[in-house]
Protein backbone atom coordinates (compact mmCIF):
# COMPACT_ATOMS: atom_id res chain seq x y z
CA UNK A 1 0.00 0.00 0.00
CA UNK A 2 1.10 3.75 -0.49
CA UNK A 3 1.90 6.11 2.13
CA UNK A 4 -1.58 7.40 2.74
CA UNK A 5 -3.38 7.54 5.68
CA UNK A 6 -6.38 4.41 5.28
CA UNK A 7 -9.82 5.95 4.66
CA UNK A 8 -12.02 4.55 7.04
CA UNK A 9 -15.08 4.75 5.37
CA UNK A 10 -13.90 2.71 2.88
CA UNK A 11 -13.27 0.06 4.97
CA UNK A 12 -16.78 0.42 6.68
CA UNK A 13 -18.30 0.06 3.15
CA UNK A 14 -16.49 -3.15 2.87
CA UNK A 15 -17.22 -4.55 5.82
CA UNK A 16 -20.93 -4.10 5.46
CA UNK A 17 -20.64 -5.96 1.82
CA UNK A 18 -18.40 -8.94 3.20
CA UNK A 19 -20.98 -8.93 5.60
CA UNK A 20 -23.83 -9.16 2.70
CA UNK A 21 -21.81 -11.32 0.81
CA UNK A 22 -21.42 -13.57 3.79
CA UNK A 23 -25.14 -13.51 4.16
CA UNK A 24 -26.09 -13.95 1.21
CA UNK A 25 -24.46 -17.34 0.80
CA UNK A 26 -26.32 -18.52 3.56
CA UNK A 27 -29.69 -17.63 2.05
CA UNK A 28 -28.72 -19.36 -0.98
CA UNK A 29 -29.10 -22.42 0.59
CA UNK A 30 -32.20 -22.01 1.71
CA UNK A 31 -35.61 -22.69 -0.05
CA UNK A 32 -37.88 -20.07 1.78
CA UNK A 33 -39.23 -17.14 -0.33
CA UNK A 34 -38.82 -14.93 2.45
CA UNK A 35 -34.80 -16.04 1.48
CA UNK A 36 -35.13 -15.16 -2.08
CA UNK A 37 -36.08 -12.02 -1.61
CA UNK A 38 -33.78 -11.11 0.58
CA UNK A 39 -31.60 -12.79 -1.66
CA UNK A 40 -32.49 -11.49 -4.91
CA UNK A 41 -32.29 -8.12 -3.06
CA UNK A 42 -28.58 -8.50 -1.95
CA UNK A 43 -27.80 -9.83 -5.61
CA UNK A 44 -28.53 -6.59 -7.18
CA UNK A 45 -25.93 -4.76 -5.52
CA UNK A 46 -23.65 -6.27 -3.52
CA UNK A 47 -20.99 -7.62 -5.85
CA UNK A 48 -21.12 -5.02 -8.03
CA UNK A 49 -19.68 -2.77 -4.94
CA UNK A 50 -17.45 -5.10 -3.96
CA UNK A 51 -15.67 -5.33 -7.19
CA UNK A 52 -16.01 -1.51 -6.94
CA UNK A 53 -13.97 -1.20 -3.83
CA UNK A 54 -11.70 -3.77 -4.68
CA UNK A 55 -10.42 -1.67 -8.09
CA UNK A 56 -10.52 1.74 -5.53
CA UNK A 57 -8.32 -0.08 -3.38
CA UNK A 58 -5.78 -1.68 -6.61
CA UNK A 59 -4.89 2.30 -7.07
CA UNK A 60 -2.66 2.12 -4.10
CA UNK A 61 -1.01 -1.19 -4.90
CA UNK A 62 2.80 -0.63 -4.67
CA UNK A 63 4.02 -3.02 -7.00
CA UNK A 64 2.62 -4.36 -10.28
CA UNK A 65 4.80 -7.21 -10.67
CA UNK A 66 3.00 -10.18 -12.04
CA UNK A 67 4.95 -12.77 -10.05
CA UNK A 68 3.68 -10.64 -7.03
CA UNK A 69 0.27 -10.73 -7.77
CA UNK A 70 0.29 -14.20 -8.04
CA UNK A 71 2.03 -14.53 -4.72
CA UNK A 72 -0.51 -12.70 -3.72
CA UNK A 73 -3.88 -14.14 -5.51
CA UNK A 74 -2.85 -16.96 -6.60
CA UNK A 75 -0.95 -18.83 -3.85
CA UNK A 76 -4.58 -18.89 -1.79
CA UNK A 77 -6.53 -20.06 -4.48
CA UNK A 78 -4.21 -22.98 -4.72
CA UNK A 79 -4.72 -23.76 -1.40
CA UNK A 80 -8.34 -22.85 -0.68
CA UNK A 81 -9.26 -25.18 -4.01
CA UNK A 82 -7.29 -28.21 -2.38
CA UNK A 83 -9.39 -27.63 0.66
CA UNK A 84 -12.79 -26.61 -1.08
CA UNK A 85 -12.09 -29.46 -3.20
CA UNK A 86 -11.26 -31.41 -0.09
CA UNK A 87 -14.43 -30.52 1.72
CA UNK A 88 -16.64 -31.92 -0.90
CA UNK A 89 -15.29 -35.09 -1.49
CA UNK A 90 -15.45 -35.40 2.15
CA UNK A 91 -18.87 -34.33 2.51
CA UNK A 92 -20.12 -36.61 -0.94
CA UNK A 93 -20.12 -39.63 -2.84
CA UNK A 94 -17.66 -37.72 -4.97
CA UNK A 95 -13.67 -38.39 -5.55
CA UNK A 96 -11.31 -35.51 -5.27
CA UNK A 97 -10.28 -33.64 -8.31
CA UNK A 98 -8.55 -30.57 -7.94
CA UNK A 99 -10.03 -28.68 -11.38
CA UNK A 100 -7.28 -25.59 -11.07
CA UNK A 101 -9.53 -24.13 -13.91
CA UNK A 102 -12.49 -24.44 -12.39
CA UNK A 103 -12.67 -22.13 -9.54
CA UNK A 104 -14.82 -23.96 -6.71
CA UNK A 105 -17.89 -21.93 -5.02
CA UNK A 106 -16.45 -18.49 -4.20
CA UNK A 107 -12.95 -19.04 -5.57
CA UNK A 108 -13.50 -17.46 -8.68
CA UNK A 109 -12.96 -14.03 -7.08
CA UNK A 110 -9.51 -14.16 -6.38
CA UNK A 111 -8.96 -15.22 -10.01
CA UNK A 112 -10.58 -12.32 -11.01
CA UNK A 113 -8.99 -10.01 -9.21
CA UNK A 114 -5.28 -11.39 -10.29
CA UNK A 115 -6.82 -10.86 -13.79
CA UNK A 116 -8.54 -7.35 -12.77
CA UNK A 117 -5.30 -6.08 -11.64
CA UNK A 118 -3.26 -7.67 -13.97
CA UNK A 119 -4.78 -5.16 -16.65
CA UNK A 120 -4.81 -2.17 -13.90
CA UNK A 121 -1.72 -0.44 -15.39
CA UNK A 122 -3.67 -0.22 -19.05
CA UNK A 123 -6.59 1.19 -17.49
CA UNK A 124 -5.54 3.52 -15.96
CA UNK A 125 -3.80 5.11 -18.81
CA UNK A 126 -7.60 5.37 -20.32
CA UNK A 127 -10.08 8.33 -19.29
CA UNK A 128 -12.73 7.30 -16.54
CA UNK A 129 -15.28 7.73 -19.44
CA UNK A 130 -13.45 6.10 -22.58
CA UNK A 131 -12.77 3.29 -19.97
CA UNK A 132 -15.98 2.38 -18.14
CA UNK A 133 -17.86 2.74 -21.13
CA UNK A 134 -15.45 0.44 -23.52
CA UNK A 135 -15.47 -2.10 -19.98
CA UNK A 136 -19.36 -1.56 -20.77
CA UNK A 137 -19.58 -3.13 -24.01
CA UNK A 138 -17.21 -6.09 -23.28
CA UNK A 139 -19.60 -6.86 -20.23
CA UNK A 140 -22.37 -6.97 -22.63
CA UNK A 141 -20.45 -8.52 -25.64
CA UNK A 142 -19.22 -11.28 -23.12
CA UNK A 143 -22.98 -12.80 -22.90
CA UNK A 144 -22.48 -13.37 -26.37
CA UNK A 145 -19.76 -15.70 -26.46
CA UNK A 146 -20.58 -19.20 -25.15
CA UNK A 147 -17.37 -20.29 -24.85
CA UNK A 148 -16.96 -17.73 -21.69
CA UNK A 149 -18.40 -19.12 -18.80
CA UNK A 150 -16.93 -20.52 -15.60
CA UNK A 151 -13.95 -22.14 -16.96
CA UNK A 152 -10.86 -19.37 -15.37
CA UNK A 153 -13.88 -17.30 -14.44
CA UNK A 154 -13.92 -15.54 -17.56
CA UNK A 155 -17.81 -14.61 -17.87
CA UNK A 156 -17.44 -12.69 -14.43
CA UNK A 157 -14.25 -11.55 -14.90
CA UNK A 158 -15.49 -9.60 -18.12
CA UNK A 159 -19.18 -9.26 -16.54
CA UNK A 160 -18.12 -7.38 -13.65
CA UNK A 161 -15.48 -5.68 -15.50
CA UNK A 162 -17.38 -2.20 -15.64
CA UNK A 163 -17.18 -1.82 -11.70
CA UNK A 164 -13.55 -2.87 -11.45
CA UNK A 165 -12.58 0.00 -13.83
CA UNK A 166 -15.36 2.71 -12.30
CA UNK A 167 -13.21 1.77 -8.87
CA UNK A 168 -10.03 1.62 -10.39
CA UNK A 169 -10.25 5.34 -11.91
CA UNK A 170 -12.94 6.86 -9.06
CA UNK A 171 -11.68 10.18 -8.41
CA UNK A 172 -11.09 11.00 -4.38
CA UNK A 173 -13.51 14.55 -4.94
CA UNK A 174 -16.21 12.75 -6.22
CA UNK A 175 -16.48 11.14 -2.63
CA UNK A 176 -17.13 14.42 -1.50
CA UNK A 177 -20.62 14.79 -3.85
CA UNK A 178 -21.57 11.00 -2.46
CA UNK A 179 -21.39 12.09 0.79
CA UNK A 180 -23.57 15.20 0.59
CA UNK A 181 -26.37 15.01 2.99
CA UNK A 182 -29.20 14.70 0.17
CA UNK A 183 -27.40 11.45 -0.88
CA UNK A 184 -28.06 9.54 2.05
CA UNK A 185 -32.10 9.85 1.52
CA UNK A 186 -31.28 9.12 -2.47
CA UNK A 187 -29.59 6.05 -1.39
CA UNK A 188 -31.69 4.83 1.56
CA UNK A 189 -34.41 5.01 -1.30
CA UNK A 190 -32.85 3.71 -4.04
CA UNK A 191 -32.05 0.77 -1.66
CA UNK A 192 -35.53 0.49 -0.75
CA UNK A 193 -36.94 0.71 -4.19
CA UNK A 194 -34.78 -2.68 -5.21
CA UNK A 195 -36.29 -4.38 -1.83
CA UNK A 196 -39.53 -3.72 -3.42
CA UNK A 197 -38.87 -4.58 -6.77
CA UNK A 198 -37.37 -7.60 -5.29
CA UNK A 199 -40.71 -8.71 -3.36
CA UNK A 200 -42.81 -7.97 -6.44
CA UNK A 201 -41.07 -10.13 -8.90
CA UNK A 202 -40.50 -12.77 -6.65
CA UNK A 203 -40.38 -16.21 -8.52
CA UNK A 204 -39.60 -14.63 -12.06
CA UNK A 205 -36.38 -13.15 -11.68
CA UNK A 206 -33.77 -15.34 -13.31
CA UNK A 207 -31.28 -14.64 -10.92
CA UNK A 208 -28.10 -16.05 -12.60
CA UNK A 209 -28.27 -13.50 -14.83
CA UNK A 210 -27.06 -11.74 -12.14
CA UNK A 211 -24.04 -13.80 -11.84
CA UNK A 212 -22.63 -13.05 -15.03
CA UNK A 213 -20.90 -16.33 -15.41
CA UNK A 214 -22.93 -17.66 -18.42
CA UNK A 215 -23.54 -16.87 -21.56
CA UNK A 216 -26.58 -15.57 -22.81
CA UNK A 217 -27.87 -18.56 -24.91
CA UNK A 218 -27.42 -21.03 -21.30
CA UNK A 219 -29.97 -18.39 -19.73
CA UNK A 220 -32.44 -19.20 -22.30
CA UNK A 221 -32.34 -15.38 -24.14
CA UNK A 222 -31.36 -14.49 -28.07
CA UNK A 223 -28.17 -12.29 -28.06
CA UNK A 224 -30.33 -9.23 -28.54
CA UNK A 225 -32.24 -10.05 -25.40
CA UNK A 226 -29.66 -10.71 -23.13
CA UNK A 227 -27.92 -7.95 -24.48
CA UNK A 228 -30.50 -5.13 -23.56
CA UNK A 229 -30.98 -7.50 -20.07
CA UNK A 230 -27.36 -7.14 -19.18
CA UNK A 231 -27.66 -3.36 -19.78
CA UNK A 232 -30.32 -2.91 -17.92
CA UNK A 233 -28.64 -4.85 -14.75
CA UNK A 234 -25.38 -3.30 -15.09
CA UNK A 235 -26.87 0.18 -14.59
CA UNK A 236 -28.93 -0.60 -11.88
CA UNK A 237 -26.26 -2.29 -10.28
CA UNK A 238 -24.15 1.07 -11.16
CA UNK A 239 -27.05 3.00 -8.91
CA UNK A 240 -27.43 0.78 -5.95
CA UNK A 241 -23.66 0.68 -5.91
CA UNK A 242 -23.74 4.15 -5.33
CA UNK A 243 -26.21 4.20 -3.23
CA UNK A 244 -25.06 1.64 -0.76
CA UNK A 245 -21.50 3.49 -0.61
CA UNK A 246 -23.44 6.35 0.36
CA UNK A 247 -25.47 4.62 3.00
CA UNK A 248 -22.72 2.97 4.54
CA UNK A 249 -19.43 4.91 3.99
CA UNK A 250 -21.01 7.01 7.44
CA UNK A 251 -20.57 4.42 9.53
CA UNK A 252 -17.17 3.07 10.97
CA UNK A 253 -16.10 1.60 14.42
CA UNK A 254 -16.18 -2.33 14.62
CA UNK A 255 -17.34 -2.24 10.53
CA UNK A 256 -14.26 -0.72 9.26
CA UNK A 257 -12.34 -3.35 11.60
CA UNK A 258 -14.29 -6.08 9.92
CA UNK A 259 -13.55 -4.01 6.49
CA UNK A 260 -10.25 -4.66 6.97
CA UNK A 261 -10.48 -8.29 7.44
CA UNK A 262 -12.40 -8.89 4.03
CA UNK A 263 -9.89 -11.70 2.75
CA UNK A 264 -9.75 -13.81 5.76
CA UNK A 265 -13.23 -13.42 6.06
CA UNK A 266 -13.93 -14.21 2.11
CA UNK A 267 -12.30 -17.27 2.61
CA UNK A 268 -13.00 -18.72 5.56
CA UNK A 269 -16.77 -18.58 5.60
CA UNK A 270 -17.42 -20.91 2.46
CA UNK A 271 -15.44 -23.49 4.52
CA UNK A 272 -17.87 -23.16 7.47
CA UNK A 273 -21.10 -23.14 5.21
CA UNK A 274 -20.21 -26.25 2.44
CA UNK A 275 -22.44 -28.76 4.23
CA UNK A 276 -25.41 -25.98 3.58
CA UNK A 277 -24.32 -25.26 0.40
CA UNK A 278 -24.14 -28.78 -0.49
CA UNK A 279 -27.19 -30.30 1.15
CA UNK A 280 -29.31 -26.97 2.05
CA UNK A 281 -29.90 -25.39 5.28
CA UNK A 282 -32.25 -26.56 7.90
CA UNK A 283 -35.90 -25.40 7.58
CA UNK A 284 -36.01 -22.97 10.62
CA UNK A 285 -33.37 -20.49 9.01
CA UNK A 286 -35.76 -19.85 6.56
CA UNK A 287 -38.59 -18.58 8.75
CA UNK A 288 -38.76 -14.82 9.93
CA UNK A 289 -37.35 -15.10 13.08
CA UNK A 290 -34.59 -17.61 11.76
CA UNK A 291 -33.56 -15.08 8.98
CA UNK A 292 -32.65 -12.63 11.81
CA UNK A 293 -30.75 -15.43 13.79
CA UNK A 294 -28.98 -16.12 10.72
CA UNK A 295 -27.80 -12.34 10.07
CA UNK A 296 -27.01 -11.80 13.67
CA UNK A 297 -24.54 -15.38 13.46
CA UNK A 298 -23.25 -13.54 10.07
CA UNK A 299 -22.44 -10.73 12.13
CA UNK A 300 -20.99 -12.34 15.16
CA UNK A 301 -18.75 -14.72 12.64
CA UNK A 302 -17.45 -11.59 10.89
CA UNK A 303 -16.42 -10.06 14.29
CA UNK A 304 -14.58 -13.13 15.09
CA UNK A 305 -12.74 -13.17 12.28
CA UNK A 306 -11.75 -9.97 12.01
CA UNK A 307 -9.70 -9.89 15.29
CA UNK A 308 -6.54 -9.32 15.30
CA UNK A 309 -5.17 -13.09 16.80
CA UNK A 310 -7.18 -14.63 13.85
CA UNK A 311 -5.76 -12.45 10.93
CA UNK A 312 -2.30 -13.36 12.33
CA UNK A 313 -3.06 -16.95 12.17
CA UNK A 314 -3.95 -16.92 8.98
CA UNK A 315 -1.28 -15.28 7.23
CA UNK A 316 0.73 -18.28 6.28
CA UNK A 317 -2.40 -19.63 4.42
CA UNK A 318 -2.90 -16.26 2.44
CA UNK A 319 0.11 -13.90 2.58
CA UNK A 320 3.06 -15.34 0.55
CA UNK A 321 5.02 -12.62 1.89
CA UNK A 322 4.95 -14.24 5.56
CA UNK A 323 7.05 -16.63 3.60
CA UNK A 324 9.71 -14.38 2.46
CA UNK A 325 9.69 -12.79 5.41
CA UNK A 326 10.42 -16.01 7.34
CA UNK A 327 12.83 -17.06 4.88
CA UNK A 328 15.27 -14.15 5.14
Amino acid sequence: MSGSPRDTRVDASTGVLIILVTYGHVLSSMSSGASAVLLQWIFMFHVPAFVFLSGYATRYVSRWSPLDLAGRLLLPYLVLQIAHRGLIALLTDADFSLRLFQPAWTLWYLVALFAWRLIAPALKAIPFSVAVVSATVISVGAGMVPALNTEFSAGRILGFLPFFAAGLLWRDEWWRWLLAKWTWVAGCAALLGAGVWAYENRGSVNRRAWWFSQPYEALGETNADGAKQRLVILVVAAVLTLAVLTVTMRLGGTLAVIGMATLQIYVLHPLLLYPWHLNGAPEWMGTRWGLVVTLAGVCAFAWLVSRPVVVRAMRPLLDYHWWVRRRA
